[in-house]
This record gives structure tokens, C-alpha cells and sequence, in this order.
């Protein structure tokens, strides 16, 4: 064999290297665009589903609550189912990590709902506390139990300034009208009424308010 022959053998040989060699890469990144391919359709599943949870969180079923307490409840319901949901998703998947993650927030949520809950019963002021506590910013435990009676006295303030400026408004509708007499029926009439004294609900004569029927001075056409 010359080198010529020998020269053409070795070619061969690298040609034949480089076509497996191209042949295993094709194959290896075939099976990784595969992978990718597929955890992407998961991921997306999953992202989907859980902005599906979300848009049922926000929206819930339309319905309208007549009580606030229970409006405030099934939120929170909501918001457990979701977690709820997406641990089952974790499960699905054999992510026991995620599980724990999704199970852990879950709790959380309802272990500060029992706080919430115990807070408006035992408050003057009801979910109004409850209102002021949840509105300041997250502070450490120290500061938690400062939070929750400075929250206290906050609502409590607001329900007493609601409750004297209804019994305000309620004296000034109930407060009666001054009575308007028609200025020639005083000239032309001989008889004095109790002026100054507005007597509360109205006339059954002239049917003004302000004064009684035996003290009204209206001139009237019919005869009674």
C-alpha cells in the first residue's frame, strides 16, 4: 500500500468519526430540545392554571355578599383552595419540596385568619379593627401586639365619631320647621298665638308645620 492509498485511508477514517460524532450530538440535542421542549409545555400548564386560580380568586363565583363577614371568609377559602391546588400540581409532578412549599402557605393563611377572626371578636369595634390592623405595613412580632391596640383604638375612635354625628344628624331631621304665618292674616287677625314656641309635627288646619290647630292664625276659605 502507498502512501497515497494510506493517505486516503485515513480520510476515510476521520469522515467516518465526524459523521458519528455529528450523529450522537444531533441525537443528544434532539433528546435535550425534547426535554426543554416538554418542561416549557409543563411550566406553561402550570402557569396557566394557576392565573386561572388567581382569576377565580379575584372574581369568585359573581356572587353578592349581604354580610361582610362572610364576603371576607369565602376569600379566604379561596385563597386556601389555591394553595391547596397547586400542592396537588407539585404532586403531580413528584416536586415533594413544592409540596411542602404550597402546604406551608396554606397553613399560614389560615393560621393568620384565626388571628383576624379572634381580633373582631374581641374588639368593640368588630372587622373595623380588623381593617385598621391588616392597612399598616407587616412589623415584626415585638411590634404585633402594639399594632393590633393601636388598631383597636383607631376603630373604636372612628365607630364613636359615626355613631355621635348620626345622632346629630338625627336631631336635625327631627328638629321642627319654623312656622310661616301669612303676614296680612296677622294684621287682620285680633287673636295672639304662643309665639317663639314651635310645637313638633304639624297643623291639622293649614296642615304647616310648627305649630298646633288651636294655635294656627292661616286664614282659611272653607268653613270648618
Amino acid at each position: 500500500m502507498d502512501a497515497e492509498d494510506v493517505q486516503r485511508q485515513i480520510n476515510q477514517t476521520i469522515q467516518e468519526s465526524n459523521n458519528e460524532i455529528l450523529s450522537q450530538f444531533s441525537s443528544i440535542l434532539d433528546s435535550r430540545l425534547s426535554t426543554v421542549q416538554q418542561n416549557i409545555n409543563e411550566t406553561q400548564k402550570v402557569i396557566a392554571e394557576r392565573q386561572e386560580a388567581k382569576f377565580e380568586q379575584v372574581f369568585s363565583d359573581g356572587y353578592k355578599f349581604k354580610k361582610r363577614g362572610n364576603e371576607e371568609q369565602h376569600k379566604h377559602n379561596v385563597k386556601v383552595m389555591a394553595k391547596l391546588k397547586e400542592a396537588n400540581e407539585e404532586l403531580e409532578e413528584n416536586r415533594i419540596q413544592g409540596v411542602r412549599q404550597k402546604i406551608s402557605e396554606g397553613y399560614e393563611l389560615i393560621k393568620q385568619r384565626q388571628k383576624l377572626i379572634k381580633l373582631a371578636d374581641s374588639s368593640v369595634a368588630g372587622w373595623r379593627a380588623v381593617d385598621e390592623y391588616v392597612k399598616n405595613p407587616i412589623a415584626s412580632d415585638s411590634e404585633d401586639e402594639k399594632r393590633i391596640s393601636k388598631a383597636q383604638t383607631r376603630a373604636e375612635r372612628k365607630v364613636k365619631d359615626e355613631r355621635l354625628r348620626r345622632r346629630r344628624d338625627l336631631r336635625e331631621k327631627s328638629r321642627p320647621y319654623p312656622s310661616i304665618n301669612n303676614t296680612s292674616s296677622e294684621a287682620n287677625t285680633s287673636t295672639t298665638t304662643t309665639a317663639g314656641v314651635w310645637r313638633s309635627g304639624q297643623c291639622y288646619r293649614c296642615h304647616r308645620r310648627g305649630h298646633w290647630r288651636k294655635d294656627c292664625t292661616e286664614k282659611m276659605d272653607d268653613k270648618e
